[in-house]
């Protein structure tokens, strides 16, 4: 099974020097998924997301993320994954309040499951380094490169 967790891409407010992609991460890897409604309500998500409806595939968003609450828990990658996703588009929304918090607790989650040098906690720290540009924090969006650099220097 295949669920999806938005990475940054063209359309964004700031320009990126990463190239455009929306990341597929395998549930395979664990041992338990939040299931197939979870799977679906993401792949609406990411076919919303890259028809740049991100009002609508937010509220498809929201709805994965209480799926993944409700069956995994809020600790579990895939429900970190639906934050990852609805923080990318609160960032598309413009709503970089709502964004960062959702990334630093899907940070989290990611680092404490799978691993401070994960690919998926790669993923989140170039969607939040993206998101600190659009807020004009350079400093911080500086930050969140050189830890991206360091994870790939250790792989």
């Amino acid at each position: 099974m295949l669920t999806a967790c938005l990475k940054n891409d063209t359309l964004q407010a700031v320009s990126s020097p990463r190239p455009a992609a929306i990341a597929a991460y395998p549930t395979a890897e664990l041992s338990d998924s939040a299931g197939i409604e979870w799977d679906t309500l993401n792949q609406t998500t990411r076919k919303l997301y890259s028809q740049g409806h991100y009002s609508e595939a937010a509220k498809v968003a929201r709805q994965a993320l209480s799926v993944a609450k409700r069956t995994v828990g809020p600790n579990h990658p895939d429900y970190a994954t639906s934050l990852n996703n609805l923080a990318l588009l609160y960032s598309r929304l413009g709503r970089y309040d709502k964004a960062e918090p959702l990334y630093l607790r899907a940070l989290t989650i990611f680092e404490k499951a799978l691993g401070p040098d994960h690919p998926y906690v790669v993923t989140t720290l170039e969607n939040m380094a993206d998101l600190y540009r659009a807020m004009n924090k350079f400093e911080e969006a500086e930050k969140m490169e050189m830890r991206i650099r360091a994870i790939k220097a250790r792989q």
